[in-house]
């Protein structure tokens, strides 16, 4: 005799049907939202990056360099300020723009200052250094022994050993130092000091600072934001956020050389100067008129007003140096800027208040 079928109980049946059609819903779901939303893969992963301070959602964007896509987003909290790399290729730095808090117990900087140390191949957080007060910029000396940054809240710039992660020493310098540069030789620091309105030269191997004041031509520089720095050492450039202005400084004579005027309105103006590669041009973002002043170095003078996002605010250079990046911290975005004919050729969105960008091989600012 032939084994009869089993028999299922109604409730046993409903419920296999029940489990069939949430996994219709479910796969056809699915099938919708790869329609809508279809998944790219990632290219060139691996890097070389470009990494973007996000101050308004705690974040670092990550950019490729070939593709010019955002590959990966960050986590940090806090403000994220200014973003610098590491010319040894090991690390990315990242400081956090914010007054002092209670310290956290987790490796994670909250409210506190710190100087975040990740690593440039997985991206992870590898060290939390708290900075004690405001912390604004980093500079990595050019061997990768160490790595600078200015304690805007302090009046200090601190100096961290990238073999232990951990402060060595600690120079006093004017009132708010912030967009610091530091010269090829490792041997000075160039800083701006927003709040006492004067440049502090650092000797770093005395520890000895000098205070000069920004004049030319009758005209004063109002907040010192950033400088930039020519590979020979013999002139620095100041941008001045409130006054409108840059200056050029003959780091011999510890004076100003010259000066450049721009349109003037409210605080706060140009911002970012690394001096590009070739040594011949300053590009300036201005945060209130959102361009890229284009200025000669020799002569020094304004050549072209390049017309980027609102908030323009920092500026990093390609590689092969014929591309410049910079941030739209009012519209959150990056533009980009072929430096052949001045002109953008493309805008990528990252996350919200972009502010510090630095490219991986490139020119940065601080050098």
């Amino acid at each position: 005799m032939g084994n009869k079928p089993k028999r299922v109980n109604r409730a046993e049946g409903k419920q296999n049907r029940m489990v069939v059609y949430f996994l219709i819903v479910v796969l056809a779901l699915l099938g919708l939202a790869i329609a809508l939303f279809p998944i790219t893969p990632q290219k060139n992963a691996e890097g070389p990056f470009i990494y973007v301070a996000n101050e308004g959602d705690g974040t670092i964007s990550v950019i490729s360099q070939e593709t010019l896509e955002v590959v990966r987003t960050v986590m940090l909290e806090g403000m994220p300020h200014n973003v610098n790399t590491d010319p040894l290729g090991r690390y990315f730095f990242a400081t956090n723009h914010e007054g002092e808090e209670e310290e956290s117990e987790e490796h994670e900087a909250g409210h506190i200052p710190y100087l975040r140390i990740l690593d440039a191949k997985s991206h992870k957080l590898l060290s939390s250094i708290p900075m004690a007060d405001m912390a604004a910029h980093a500079v990595p000396s050019k061997d990768g022994k160490y790595v600078f940054v200015s304690r805007e809240g302090g009046s200090t710039i601190v100096k961290v050993g990238l073999e232990d992660f951990r402060i060595t020493r600690i120079f006093n310098v004017g009132k708010a130092p912030h967009g610091f540069v530091l010269s090829s030789d490792n041997n000075y620091i160039y800083s701006p000091n927003m709040k006492s309105d004067d440049i502090s030269i650092l000797d770093l191997k005395t520890g000895k600072e000098e205070r000069i004041n920004i004049t030319s031509g009758g005209s004063s520089c109002e907040t010192p934001v950033a400088m930039g720095i020519k590979e020979d050492g013999l002139y620095s450039f100041v941008t001045c956020g409130r006054s409108f202005d840059v200056y050029k400084i003959d780091n011999l004579r510890k004076k100003a050389a010259g000066r450049v005027a721009f349109e003037t309105g409210e605080f706060p103006g140009p911002i970012q100067t690394p001096v590009h590669p070739g040594g011949e041009y300053l590009y300036v973002p201005d945060m209130r008129h959102g361009v890229v002043h284009k200025i000669s170095i020799e002569p020094f003078k304004l050549v072209k007003d390049i017309h980027v996002g609102a908030g323009a605010h920092g500026i990093a250079y390609s590689q092969d140096s014929k591309t410049a990046f910079v941030t739209n911290t009012w519209e959150d975005t990056i533009s980009v800027i072929d430096l052949e004919t001045d002109t953008v050729t493309k805008t990528i969105r990252v996350g919200r208040e972009p502010n510090g960008i630095a490219v991986e091989g490139g020119k940065n600012q601080g050098w």
